[in-house]
C-alpha cells in the first residue's frame, strides 16, 4: 500500500470511522481529510517505531503518545461491562460446613458439590460449628 493508492485508501477508512463516531465540523473533517490523504500506512508505522524506540530508552512523553494510540485505537467503542454475581438457576448447598478454606475436607466437599450441580460454597462455610452442620 504505497503512493497515492495507499493514501487514497487511508483517507476512505479515517472519513468512515470518523463518521460513524461522532459528526465533525466541517472545517475538522476538512483537516482529517487532509492529513489522511498525505500519509500512507508505511509512514505511520515508521513514525510508531521510531516513537516506541524513544520509549525503550527512556523518554517519557514518547512513551505516552505510544499507550495513549493503543488505548485510543484499540479500546472498544461504547462497551459496557456487567458483572453477574448469581448463578444460573442452581440452589445452594442445604447446609454449610465447618471445613476451613484450603483444608483437605473442604476441597473434598467442594468437589462433590460440582458433581452434584450446585455452587461450590455456601455463605456461611467455615463459619458454623461442627455440631451445627
Amino acid at each position: 500500500m504505497n503512493g497515492t493508492n495507499g493514501k487514497n485508501h487511508l483517507a476512505r477508512e479515517s472519513k468512515i470511522m470518523v463518521q460513524e463516531q461522532i459528526e465533525l465540523p466541517p472545517w475538522m473533517q476538512a483537516m482529517r481529510d487532509a492529513l489522511a490523504g498525505t500519509i500512507t500506512q508505511e509512514e505511520l508505522t515508521a513514525v510508531m517505531k521510531a516513537q516506541i524506540e524513544k520509549a525503550k530508552e527512556g523518554n517519557t512523553r514518547a512513551a505516552k503518545f505510544v499507550f495513549d494510540q493503543v488505548r485510543l485505537n484499540t479500546a472498544p467503542e461504547h462497551t459496557t461491562l456487567i458483572q453477574n454475581n448469581y448463578h444460573d438457576g442452581a440452589k445452594p448447598p442445604k447446609k454449610p460446613t465447618p471445613a476451613l478454606p484450603g483444608s483437605e475436607e473442604k476441597i473434598e466437599i467442594m468437589r462433590r458439590r460440582l458433581e452434584a450441580g450446585v455452587p461450590l460454597t455456601h455463605r456461611m462455610d467455615g463459619l458454623v460449628s461442627r455440631s451445627e452442620s
